[in-house]
């Protein structure tokens, strides 16, 4: 049991090592975010992720099919967040090695798209935990494919509802989600001082606090997702409006798979 114990802490402070160079290395680089630099950069931390991932799913097997809530411990459920730190890695993938900007712009949606599909993955598994807010849940339930939401499936309208304009309906539901977000940090803000206040061995308060945790990142992340489509939609303007360069596209294209340091074009794909 002892040996169980330490295990547990040392992935826990693994996967508090990786976060922690996450928002130093990636959300606080000083680095261009087109730079050479800072995609290698980038390609290192989303392989330290994904060997992270396989290690707790498959080899740890922390997590199976048919459990509930109650059937996770608590270092388990902060594990949780995993695919949303993944999804908002993915969205800053961009192949800076292709100069041909059609090309280019191509493959950014690539990563863009299944940036979308990881944090749906994350939404998704937090409602299936029971743990995504109702109003999360029948958000995501009104989209007619979880994994490829559209800009007018985020902010539809209810069934019941007054008829509102689509301006007026997106309003109405950005302030929703804002006062259940404000909610949730407050909540975070008391628990954490209480937290450092008693014993850090309180596990029921640290289970509490990573609940809330995981709530709160899922409204960042539908806010998240939003954004990925208003930058998807306008490179897709930007492509269709292209002239063709067919040959030049296909070159390029497989020379962009060479010679761009992520080579994540294909192994995102498979990306369960």
């Amino acid at each position: 049991k002892g040996k169980e114990m330490s295990s547990k802490n040392t992935i826990r402070s693994k996967y508090d090592e990786l976060l922690a160079k996450f928002q130093t290395d990636v959300e606080s680089s000083p680095l261009r975010q087109d730079s050479s630099e800072f995609q290698n950069l980038l390609t290192t931390m989303i392989e330290s992720f994904l060997d992270f991932k396989t290690k707790i799913h498959s080899k740890l097997a922390l997590f199976s099919d048919n459990e509930t809530l109650e059937d996770l411990s608590t270092s388990a459920i902060k594990f949780l967040s995993f695919d949303y730190y993944l999804a908002l890695m993915i969205a800053k993938k961009q192949a800076v090695t292709v100069g041909d900007p059609l090309t280019k712009n191509k493959l950014r949606i690539k990563f863009l798209e299944k940036s979308i599909q990881v944090m749906m993955q994350f939404m998704v598994s937090l409602q299936d935990y029971r743990i995504l807010d109702e109003h999360l849940c029948k958000k995501i339930d009104k989209f007619e494919k979880t994994f490829h939401p559209t800009l007018e499936e985020l902010y539809s309208q209810p069934s019941g509802s007054e008829d509102l304009s689509g301006a007026q309906l997106k309003r109405k539901q950005k302030i929703e989600m804002y006062q259940k977000k404000k909610e949730l940090d407050e909540k975070i803000s008391l628990i954490e001082s209480k937290y450092d206040e008693e014993a850090g061995d309180d596990d029921e308060k640290l289970r509490e606090l990573y609940l809330l945790q995981l709530k709160q990142l899922s409204y960042k992340g539908i806010n998240v997702v939003e954004q990925i489509l208003y930058e998807v939609e306008l490179l897709n303007n930007f492509t269709s409006k292209a002239p063709p360069k067919v040959e030049q596209t296909n070159e390029i294209t497989q020379e962009g798979r060479k010679t761009d340091p992520t080579g994540y074009t294909e192994k995102l794909e498979t990306l369960n």
